[in-house]
């Protein structure tokens, strides 16, 4: 999930690349809804997002489901404080600019 077009576009190829199947998202609200229709193995999402913002609906995830495994992904450091005391913490965190391998490691350590 995230709201900026171009990323869930290079995180879908990236995903296509490794055979992976994607479900998008533009925020938190339709990643919610997705995820409640799909349950899917993985998410992937950004924090800083319109309507439910990752850290919110890494909770309501997590709540749901406490086994679901979730990747966050923030080019805003203020997040990483917000993340250390949690009740919920993320399964993964990358920090943007990150690279496609490291997303690709921690999924498939996640999976």
């Amino acid at each position: 999930m995230d709201d900026d077009e171009v990323t869930r576009e290079l995180l879908r190829r990236v995903n296509d690349y490794f055979g992976l199947e994607t479900l998008e998202a533009k925020d938190g609200d339709e990643g919610w809804r997705v995820y409640q229709q799909t349950q899917p193995d993985l998410i992937v999402s950004d924090i800083h997002m319109p309507r439910m913002n990752g850290l919110q609906l890494l909770s309501i995830v997590k709540k749901h489901n406490a086994g679901a495994k979730v990747i966050l992904i923030t080019g805003y450091p203020a997040y990483l404080e917000a993340l250390r005391s949690s009740a919920h913490p993320p399964d993964g965190l990358l920090e943007k600019p990150f690279g496609i391998e490291d997303l690709r490691r921690l999924m498939i350590t996640l999976t």
